[in-house]
């Protein structure tokens, strides 16, 4: 099983923004520059990078929580109600 990453909610909600769109590739090259990550984390399963299994993870949750808004396919805002606390 995977571990979980600290914080990854959090900074993914920092990222997203309410007035305006961010896609998913822009979402992994910030938290690529702002986290360090473990062999474990940047080792690949199914050619991607473990921490973008846990990002999208995390993007499917605050959607149903309904912090953020899935604007279309891999594009995100933060929902107007939505604060960094989870």
């Amino acid at each position: 099983m995977r571990k979980s990453i600290w914080h990854l909610t959090e900074i993914i909600l920092q990222i997203l923004k309410a007035d305006r769109d961010t896609d998913l590739q822009e979402i992994y090259a910030e938290i690529r520059e702002t986290m360090p990550f473990t062999r474990e984390q940047r080792e690949t399963t199914y050619r991607v990078p473990n921490f973008q299994h846990s990002v999208r993870s995390i993007l499917s949750a605050l959607v149903k929580k309904g912090k953020a808004i899935r604007v279309r396919r891999g594009v995100y805002r933060k929902a107007r109600n939505a604060t960094s606390k989870t």
